[in-house]
């Protein structure tokens, strides 16, 4: 066997060739082998001129400086450093070579070809709840875009593709004729819902533009309308709803304006359930009792969201924008999360009854023009992480919201220029306020005042993100919420106390 000088030589200069001719250079005795050498592949060892393996004691492992170390691990869960998170070999690596060397490492279990540990190296690693496998994060993913889906259809609302068989198109062009294919696609919508059967309730829309003709469309039995930017045409009379749900639906990656901002552009019905995503409201949307709405990803503009007279409804706005728009509750569920409401003067929310979640939003007002929120609840009611702001330099003594006592109102900004900030008998904690309202910081527990020039990054500019500094920053009540406006984590850094208002720092 040729091992030239590998027998009876020392550790010192044993590292790699470089290693063995320095040994080889000092005499070494080639009598016996040298047991701190190892190679445990036939090129590594063909390298060294060694023609048979070498592997390392039990409870040892070959470095890469050939050299027998302690064993370091055995899957990538005995692997701590964030530098190094794979087993290869019985030691912990930066890189990995085969999935195999990922075991262990949450939520990354495959190598990609960069070497690296990843949720998925390509969709065949992703569930079906998350079947995109996003090219530049290597992770799993609901599809955002039509363009994520081999149908060319992705249902938003669901994050889910369409599959090409459940797909009835429609298009302005078309022609009443079956089976409305992608090809071939019918003309109105109430030839489409003939050709709807349980395993093909999807609507696609063709096109930017399609018109509804004038009596109002019913929607009902889990069918669901999809197009892409499309608006809606609509010149009905101005009593009569262009979308009346009768069950369950949903509307999304449409744009539908009333003729009036007080007539009814949609109607969920007695027992009816909408959900609208990706999708421009102009006008009014009358929930009736029983009724249900989900608004997400959504505008509501120049018109209103009413829980009719006397109705219980479930209500759920969630990462939209209600602009110039009034929201009228009775009682039931009313949620809006991570919303941008945006009155102008023109809009309000009166709030009369129900169980209501309003957080993490931005609430941008102006006292000038129009009055106060008002907030009536059942037990179990929450007001906490909302950023509340008078877009107008005057002082004045109009309240952003008023309340009954036992709402848990905290975490909030008021940055409102106002006297009287809260009007009723609610009580803020952990909140921020400015100082026109410094009075207010003295009711309740956790509150500060300061001067609202150090709350935002730019509020001119409409960005409402907290400064560097920001007195808001660590002011509010661990616990509340666990994600911000943007939908970044909540607190940052994990373990710290959260901030108050919509949005959380980075810190």
């Amino acid at each position: 066997m040729r091992e030239h000088g590998l027998r009876g030589c020392g550790l010192l200069g044993l590292v790699g060739i470089t290693g063995f001719l320095v040994a080889s250079a000092m005499g070494c005795s080639s009598s016996t082998p040298n047991p701190a050498f190892c190679c445990v592949t036939d090129a590594d060892c063909a390298s060294f001129q060694v023609d048979e393996l070498r592997p390392c004691d039990v409870g040892q492992a070959c470095a890469p400086t050939h050299l027998c170390v302690a064993k370091e691990c055995d899957t990538a869960a005995d692997c701590s450093s964030a530098d190094a998170p794979t087993c290869s070999a019985g030691l912990c690596v930066a890189g990995c070579a085969v999935d195999d060397d990922c075991v262990g490492v949450a939520g990354r279990s495959h190598c990609d070809a960069d070497r690296t540990c990843v949720e998925c190296a390509s969709a065949a690693h992703c569930p079906a709840d998350r079947a995109i496998c996003d090219e530049e994060l290597r992770a799993c993913r609901r599809c955002v875009l039509d363009t994520d889906c081999a149908s060319g259809v992705c249902i938003e609302a669901d994050g889910a593709c369409a599959e090409p068989n459940e797909l009835v198109y429609v298009s302005e062009g078309g022609i009443d004729a079956a089976p409305c294919s992608k090809a071939a696609p019918c003309r109105t919508l109430q030839f489409a819902f003939g050709q709807v059967a349980a395993n093909r309730a999807i609507i696609r829309i063709l096109g930017g533009f399609y018109f509804l003709r004038n009596g109002t469309t019913s929607l009902g039995g889990n069918i669901i309308i999809d197009g892409s930017n499309t608006i809606l045409g609509w010149t009905g009379p101005a009593n009569t709803p262009a979308l009346t749900i009768t069950g369950a639906a949903t509307v999304e990656g449409v744009s539908i304006s009333s003729v009036a901002s007080s007539a009814s552009v949609v109607h969920v019905a007695t027992g009816g359930a909408l959900r609208v995503d990706h999708t421009l409201l102009r006008g009014a949307v009358l929930v009736e009792t029983g009724g249900a709405l989900q608004l997400t990803n959504s505008t509501l503009r120049d018109g209103s969201l009413n829980c009719a007279v006397n109705a219980t409804c479930s209500v759920s706005v969630i990462a939209s924008a209600i602009e110039r728009s009034e929201v009228g509750f009775q009682g039931g569920t009313l949620r809006v999360q991570r919303t941008r409401i945006d009155s102008l003067g023109r809009g309000t929310f009166n709030v009369f009854g129900g169980v209501l979640t309003i957080e993490n939003n931005l609430f941008l007002e102006s006292v000038e023009n129009r009055g106060t929120l008002v907030f009536g609840f059942d037990p179990g009611s929450t007001l906490r992480h909302n950023t509340f702001v008078n877009t107008s330099s005057v002082t004045s003594t109009l309240g952003a919201l008023a309340c009954v006592a036992g709402l848990d109102v905290s975490n909030n900004i008021f940055a409102v220029n106002s006297t009287q900030p809260i009007i009723g008998d609610c009580v803020p904690n952990h909140s921020l306020f400015d100082t026109a309202g410094a009075a207010m910081a003295g009711v309740g527990s956790g509150n500060v005042s300061a001067d609202v020039t150090r709350f935002f990054v730019d509020p001119i500019g409409g960005d409402f993100h907290l400064a560097a500094g920001s007195p808001a920053i660590g002011l509010g009540e661990v616990g509340a919420t666990t994600t911000d406006f943007d939908g970044s984590p909540r607190p940052q850094p994990v373990g710290s106390k959260p901030d108050a208002g919509a949005f959380e720092s980075s810190k």
